[in-house]
Protein backbone atom coordinates (compact mmCIF):
# COMPACT_ATOMS: atom_id res chain seq x y z
CA UNK A 1 0.00 0.00 0.00
CA UNK A 2 1.17 3.76 -0.66
CA UNK A 3 1.09 5.26 2.43
CA UNK A 4 0.63 8.71 1.15
CA UNK A 5 -2.03 7.72 -1.38
CA UNK A 6 -4.26 9.81 1.44
CA UNK A 7 -8.13 7.79 -0.35
CA UNK A 8 -6.58 4.25 1.11
CA UNK A 9 -5.11 6.08 4.28
CA UNK A 10 -7.58 6.44 7.09
CA UNK A 11 -5.08 7.85 9.43
CA UNK A 12 -4.50 11.02 10.72
CA UNK A 13 -2.40 13.51 8.72
CA UNK A 14 -0.62 16.27 10.75
CA UNK A 15 1.96 19.05 9.58
CA UNK A 16 4.85 18.83 12.27
CA UNK A 17 8.03 20.99 11.97
CA UNK A 18 7.43 21.82 8.08
CA UNK A 19 7.07 17.93 7.09
CA UNK A 20 3.80 15.83 5.89
CA UNK A 21 3.32 13.26 8.06
CA UNK A 22 1.45 10.28 7.44
CA UNK A 23 0.54 7.35 9.58
CA UNK A 24 -1.20 4.68 8.38
CA UNK A 25 -3.09 2.72 11.18
CA UNK A 26 -1.92 -0.42 11.42
CA UNK A 27 1.22 0.05 9.31
CA UNK A 28 3.52 0.51 12.50
CA UNK A 29 5.43 3.22 10.22
CA UNK A 30 4.34 7.11 10.02
CA UNK A 31 6.35 7.87 6.99
CA UNK A 32 7.66 11.60 6.61
CA UNK A 33 7.54 13.82 3.33
CA UNK A 34 8.83 17.27 2.68
CA UNK A 35 5.92 20.27 2.80
CA UNK A 36 3.71 20.99 -0.30
CA UNK A 37 4.58 24.60 -1.85
CA UNK A 38 2.81 27.21 -0.62
CA UNK A 39 2.52 27.99 -4.46
CA UNK A 40 2.10 26.56 -7.54
CA UNK A 41 2.18 28.12 -11.25
CA UNK A 42 0.28 25.67 -13.26
CA UNK A 43 0.17 25.37 -17.59
CA UNK A 44 -2.28 23.01 -19.12
CA UNK A 45 -2.91 22.77 -22.44
CA UNK A 46 -5.15 19.81 -24.86
CA UNK A 47 -4.64 18.90 -28.59
CA UNK A 48 -7.57 21.04 -29.25
CA UNK A 49 -5.28 24.02 -28.66
CA UNK A 50 -6.60 25.12 -25.71
CA UNK A 51 -4.10 26.82 -23.15
CA UNK A 52 -4.63 27.83 -19.60
CA UNK A 53 -2.54 29.47 -16.92
CA UNK A 54 -3.32 29.26 -12.97
CA UNK A 55 -1.61 30.57 -10.06
CA UNK A 56 -2.39 28.04 -6.96
CA UNK A 57 -2.17 29.00 -3.27
CA UNK A 58 -2.10 26.47 -0.69
CA UNK A 59 -4.91 26.98 1.95
CA UNK A 60 -2.84 27.12 5.18
CA UNK A 61 -1.44 23.50 5.91
CA UNK A 62 -4.18 21.88 4.22
CA UNK A 63 -4.40 19.56 1.57
CA UNK A 64 -5.86 22.06 -0.63
CA UNK A 65 -5.20 24.84 -2.77
CA UNK A 66 -7.47 28.13 -4.41
CA UNK A 67 -6.69 28.22 -7.91
CA UNK A 68 -7.31 31.05 -10.22
CA UNK A 69 -6.71 31.13 -13.95
CA UNK A 70 -6.13 33.37 -16.97
CA UNK A 71 -9.49 32.18 -18.49
CA UNK A 72 -11.65 33.09 -14.81
CA UNK A 73 -11.58 29.79 -13.86
CA UNK A 74 -11.96 29.48 -10.23
CA UNK A 75 -10.48 26.52 -8.84
CA UNK A 76 -10.23 24.34 -5.60
CA UNK A 77 -7.89 21.46 -5.71
CA UNK A 78 -7.29 18.62 -3.23
CA UNK A 79 -3.90 16.70 -3.33
CA UNK A 80 -4.61 13.61 -2.90
CA UNK A 81 -1.33 12.36 -3.27
CA UNK A 82 2.15 13.72 -2.99
CA UNK A 83 5.10 11.42 -2.94
CA UNK A 84 8.92 12.18 -3.21
CA UNK A 85 10.08 8.44 -3.38
CA UNK A 86 7.91 7.47 -6.06
CA UNK A 87 7.36 10.92 -7.93
CA UNK A 88 3.99 10.28 -8.07
CA UNK A 89 0.97 13.67 -7.54
CA UNK A 90 -2.28 13.12 -8.08
CA UNK A 91 -4.15 16.68 -7.66
CA UNK A 92 -8.67 16.58 -7.85
CA UNK A 93 -10.33 20.16 -8.75
CA UNK A 94 -13.49 21.24 -8.98
CA UNK A 95 -15.04 24.92 -10.38
CA UNK A 96 -17.80 26.03 -7.71
CA UNK A 97 -17.69 29.45 -9.68
CA UNK A 98 -16.01 31.38 -12.27
CA UNK A 99 -16.22 30.75 -15.82
CA UNK A 100 -16.09 26.97 -15.97
CA UNK A 101 -18.53 26.59 -13.03
CA UNK A 102 -18.87 22.71 -13.06
CA UNK A 103 -15.75 21.52 -13.86
CA UNK A 104 -13.56 18.83 -12.68
CA UNK A 105 -10.34 17.75 -13.54
CA UNK A 106 -7.85 15.09 -12.14
CA UNK A 107 -4.20 15.92 -12.64
CA UNK A 108 -1.63 12.78 -12.50
CA UNK A 109 1.87 13.84 -12.49
CA UNK A 110 5.26 13.11 -11.39
CA UNK A 111 8.09 14.98 -9.70
CA UNK A 112 10.99 16.71 -11.88
CA UNK A 113 14.18 15.50 -10.42
CA UNK A 114 14.85 19.08 -9.24
CA UNK A 115 12.07 18.43 -6.63
CA UNK A 116 10.17 22.20 -7.80
CA UNK A 117 8.22 20.95 -11.02
CA UNK A 118 5.40 18.20 -12.15
CA UNK A 119 4.17 17.25 -15.40
CA UNK A 120 1.63 14.81 -16.51
CA UNK A 121 -2.00 14.21 -17.84
CA UNK A 122 -5.07 16.24 -17.12
CA UNK A 123 -8.52 14.98 -17.61
CA UNK A 124 -11.72 17.42 -17.22
CA UNK A 125 -14.85 16.65 -16.76
CA UNK A 126 -18.48 18.51 -17.03
CA UNK A 127 -21.59 17.80 -18.11
CA UNK A 128 -21.38 16.87 -22.01
CA UNK A 129 -17.66 17.18 -22.01
CA UNK A 130 -15.01 15.26 -21.27
CA UNK A 131 -11.44 15.03 -22.55
CA UNK A 132 -7.68 14.88 -21.74
CA UNK A 133 -4.75 16.99 -21.88
CA UNK A 134 -1.25 18.14 -20.37
CA UNK A 135 -0.16 19.94 -17.14
CA UNK A 136 2.84 21.18 -15.56
CA UNK A 137 3.80 23.04 -12.81
CA UNK A 138 7.11 24.47 -10.76
CA UNK A 139 7.23 26.35 -7.50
Amino acid sequence: MNPLKFGLCSAALSAFAGALIVGCGGSGTDHTEPSLPSAINETETNANGFTATAAWKRNGHSMTYAGTADNGAVETLTVTEWNTRSSGVVIDRSDLSGSSKGLTAKYVGSLGASGSSVSGTVEWKSPGFDTLGTWSATW
